[in-house]
């Protein structure tokens, strides 16, 4: 199966059919070191007549738990240019992404070509009588759909583009993906156009229920995914 690619940055595109909607903190830990004292105590008893000692063993301190440091994973200078890939990614890829209003509803979608076809999900048009779509640039202009397909929840519109500079996203293997690959998703969740966010990929190959059948070939992903992300791309 063919989905999309970037040949310039470490990313390629992969087209959402249905995302599965975590997050991670680090916490670091510091441990007190503690020296129990080897010392024993004389106490006279003052009741013999010879002076006699008792002798009380001190009890010593319990031993902290061992504490391992781990070596930084990942270097400053390493966070800075994946920081910097996302940064790339988002400037390129972004402005191939639209915003679709379909009058009682909205979503996302993703530029497919120059003659001006965007593919979305069936869900997000179907049965919509007008449609609109938003590019970043703020041009709103109409659109139609030309083709779906309800079993994959996939469909394609089409935009005049006379007059539009389109950057469309070229489609990638899927075969090549891995559990546990970093992700972004580029789409309008609750509206809010342009909005980026990370993941990786957590299952391939799920199945999901959509009325009297399944959709197949669900990328699961924990990059967070909201109602009006639909249609949108995932990067990789």
């Amino acid at each position: 199966m063919n989905i999309l690619s970037l040949k310039t940055v470490p990313f390629v595109v992969l087209l959402i059919v249905l995302l599965l909607l975590s997050g991670c903190a680090g916490l670091s830990r510091e441990a007190r070191q503690f020296e129990a004292l080897d010392m024993a105590v004389s106490i006279p008893l003052l009741s013999q007549p010879d002076t006699a000692e008792i002798i009380i063993a001190a009890t010593p301190l319990p031993s902290p738990t061992p504490v391992i440091e781990l070596e930084q994973v990942i270097a400053p200078e390493d966070v800075w240019t994946q920081e910097q890939a996302f940064i790339d990614l988002y400037e390129r890829i972004n402005p191939a992404v639209v915003y679709i209003n379909v009058g009682n509803g909205q979503g996302s979608g993703f530029v497919y070509d120059a003659d001006g076809h965007i593919v979305t999900n069936n869900h997000v048009v179907a049965g919509a009588q007008t449609l609109q779509v938003r590019f970043t640039n703020g041009r709103i202009v109409p659109a139609a759909v030309i083709g779906a397909d309800v079993a994959s929840d996939l469909a394609v519109i089409r935009v005049d583009p006379t007059g539009l500079a389109l950057s469309p996203v070229e489609f990638a293997d899927s075969s090549a993906l891995k559990v546990g690959q970093i992700v972004v998703a580029i789409g309008s969740p609750f509206g809010l156009e342009s909005s980026m966010t990370t993941g990786i990929i957590s299952a391939l190959n799920r199945s999901f229920p959509q009325g009297t059948f399944q959709v197949p070939d669900i990328i699961q992903t924990d990059a967070a995914i909201n109602p009006g992300n639909s249609g949108g791309p995932l990067l990789y």
